[in-house]
């Protein structure tokens, strides 16, 4: 190639990234990735900022399969690039990748732990989902060191130390959350405060934790998970199992139905918490229900049917 094609070319290419920086910046997410793109045809050695750049916008239109290609590419190109790696992490994210979304997160984290806070809120709530507690609460500690007013990464530290019942912290970041958003929780009367701990047996200690996650299960339409996770730590709470009820049917008497799409293992901790509740109505709906949608489930369906008794 002679030089005055390269002076060309990286004319043209440096042409190419302002244009994509200023799309970027005016919201113009699909016309900044075809500006990185055709830099990157005219030449794949682009600094790893480009990669970075287009593969989370890609992330953020869906274009998730082209995302996850270009990022195999990328990755041995820049091996130790903390952008790439977030850019992924993201990708993984918006897939549903849970594992490889926390993977590659913490990759970026390691390289450099001056990431944006979604970062840290997206790893921490994917580290929830593996119940890898205490990793998240370090991780979340360390976002928390650089982002203090952060909403998500005080909300999900505050969920976490109420996973591993650590009641005085979890207590601190609400409180904490409370005073950076305001109107997050709905505020509750101290006489129906005194008469659930009275109702339910819950100690005095326990009670203002568990009652601010609740209220963030509820200002968040929280998954049915959510309500499972507090009856592991408090599993004779009736209130949070009539909230729980609320949340999963719609309908009276011969008419409920289940509002909420339910994975398989979901079907089998409620049917396994309705029956140790004497609840033999959901047991049967949620057992009826379960047979249709898993029909190969052999081992499953013969002890439902036992308890169904059909």
């Amino acid at each position: 190639m002679t030089k005055f094609k390269e002076e060309n070319m990286a004319e043209k290419v440096g042409y190419l990234h302002n244009q994509a920086v200023a799309s970027h910046k005016e919201g113009k997410l699909e016309e900044a990735i075809s500006f990185y793109l055709e830099s990157i045809e005219i030449d794949e050695n682009q600094p790893a900022w480009i990669y970075g750049n287009v593969i989370t916008l890609l992330a953020q239109v869906g274009r998730l399969d082209e995302g996850l290609k270009l990022g195999k590419n990328a990755e041995t190109l820049y091996p130790e690039s903390d952008e790439l790696y977030r850019g992924i992490g993201l990708l993984y994210h918006q897939s549903g990748n849970i594992k490889s979304t926390v993977d590659y997160y913490l990759k970026a984290l390691e390289l450099k732990n001056q990431q944006p806070d979604w970062v840290y809120s997206q790893c921490l709530e994917n580290l929830i989902k593996l119940k890898n507690y205490n990793l998240g609460i370090s991780i979340g500690e360390q976002g928390c060191n650089l982002y203090n007013d952060s909403m998500w990464i005080n909300y999900h530290l505050a969920e976490l130390y109420i996973l591993t019942e650590n009641w005085e912290k979890a207590t601190i970041y609400y409180q904490k959350l409370e005073q950076i958003i305001p109107d997050f929780f709905t505020i509750e009367e101290n006489k129906k405060k005194e008469a659930l701990i009275k109702k339910n047996r819950i100690k005095s200690d326990q009670y203002q934790a568990i009652q601010y996650y609740l209220k963030a299960i509820e200002a968040n339409e929280y998954s049915i998970e959510s309500y499972l996770r507090i009856l592991e730590i408090n599993p004779d709470n009736q209130t949070i199992i009539e909230r729980l009820t609320n949340f999963l049917f719609t309908g009276e008497k011969l008419n409920i139905k289940i509002k909420h799409k339910l994975e398989q293992d979901d079907y089998l901790k409620l049917i396994n918490l309705f029956i140790k509740n004497n609840n033999k109505h959901y047991v049967f709906i949620l057992g009826k229900s379960y047979i249709e949608r898993y029909p190969d489930s052999i081992l499953e369906i013969k002890v439902i049917s036992c308890i169904l008794d059909v």
